[in-house]
């Protein structure tokens, strides 16, 4: 069996290893390095995320972020493994969570800026008391009736009913 002090001389010779030979000493450094991974991850949890879900993808990030360690250690670094690799896992589950909450900052920017879209139509619909036109909402929204256009067919969009709220729903 590999321990942590054997896999050090294989992470050493990787560069120089077959195509067969680095696959098996990635498996092993993934398994050997595996609760590593796990502990950072844990370190990185979003509350909005499925619990499961949010975890498995921090793990997979820190995996991905240890084998690119392995990829780009360089050993005349007097760098132990370890410590490069532990810097490499986190940033990697870091940048997922990055991703994560830029990707969510995006949706409800733009959910926040259609729902002002459909409420300043509907106010303005009640102050002319008719469907006001596309030029009328530009004006009133300030933005190009470029803009106006695609929040236009965003409103006619199919949309299933889990993301209406209830008093949309007229049955």
């Amino acid at each position: 069996m590999i321990d942590a002090n054997n896999i050090d001389s294989l992470i050493l010779h990787y560069s120089e290893a077959s195509d067969k030979e680095k696959k098996t000493i990635e498996t092993k450094v993934c398994e050997i390095y595996t609760p590593m991974v796990q502990r950072i991850a844990s370190q990185y949890e979003i509350p909005s995320l499925c619990p499961a879900a949010n975890r498995d993808d921090r793990i997979q990030d820190g995996f991905q972020g240890l084998l690119k360690a392995l990829h780009t250690y360089d050993p005349s670094c007097n760098t132990k493994f370890l410590t490069y690799a532990y810097s490499c896992v986190r940033k990697a589950v870091y940048s997922g969570v990055r991703e994560i909450n830029a990707a969510g900052k995006r949706n409800s920017y733009s959910n926040a800026k259609f729902q002002m879209y459909r409420k300043i139509k509907k106010d303005l619909s009640l102050k002319l008391g008719r469907i006001p036109s596309i030029s009328e909402l530009s004006i009133e929204t300030g933005w190009r009736i470029n803009t106006v256009l695609t929040y236009e067919r965003q409103l006619y969009d199919v949309v299933s009913f889990e993301d209406m709220e209830m008093s949309e729903i007229n049955i």
